[in-house]
């Protein structure tokens, strides 16, 4: 029975998931140091530009793992999902929208006071980096994670100016990173069998 259960698992995703994490940890930190060292100048509109983009591929990348997790409960109910599909899409955005409101300013103080104390240039030249790996991830269907992107990149802006990096946060949210994919397959193994019988 075991055997059987596991032969329902996607390997090709799953190797699409290993590669988006390399992916995520390698141009993060490569595309954030020469982000860093060719931009010299930022002004306002950089900053508003820098904070547009990036928040708009966040919505591209990691909301379409939202939808994909709403079409599933609509394919499993044998419901159908065609005519709702703009509508999914309008509420991730809001939903995402308010959890980057409510969980951001934790996300931000770990990230760029913590990890490393980011100055103004720093930040801009973390968000493009991030953007343009997002991007293109996202072009080649490769699910990646932002806040994963994010923390390679103002890595990678820390190691062009040698900021000091604090290793025990880097250790953490690594930790977190591994203790991820058990925790979210052990959480969904049991919802599913709570809804499907």
């Amino acid at each position: 029975a075991v055997s059987n259960n596991l032969n329902c698992i996607n390997i090709e995703s799953w190797i699409k998931v290993i590669i988006g994490l390399i992916i995520s940890l390698s141009l993060g930190i490569l595309v954030g140091y020469f982000i860093y060292i060719i931009r010299k100048k930022n002004t306002y509109r950089t900053m508003v530009f820098s904070t547009a983009f990036i928040s708009f591929m966040h919505g591209a990348q990691d909301g379409q793992k939202f939808i994909g997790l709403y079409l599933l409960v609509f394919s499993v109910n044998n419901l159908v999902y065609s005519n709702i599909l703009v509508y999914l899409m309008i509420l991730c955005s809001i939903l995402m929208g308010f959890g980057t409101l409510i969980g951001g300013k934790r996300i931000v103080d770990k990230m760029g006071s913590e990890l490393i104390k980011l100055d103004l240039r720093q930040g801009v030249a973390s968000d493009i980096s991030t953007s343009l790996v997002l991007l293109f991830t996202t072009l080649f269907g490769i699910p990646i994670s932002t806040t994963h992107v994010k923390m390679t990149s103002i890595i990678g802006v820390g190691m062009a100016k040698k900021n000091k990096l604090n290793i025990s946060v880097i250790k953490q949210l690594i930790l977190t990173w591994l203790l991820t994919f058990p925790g979210c397959g052990i959480i969904s193994f049991l919802l599913t069998k709570l809804v499907i019988k």
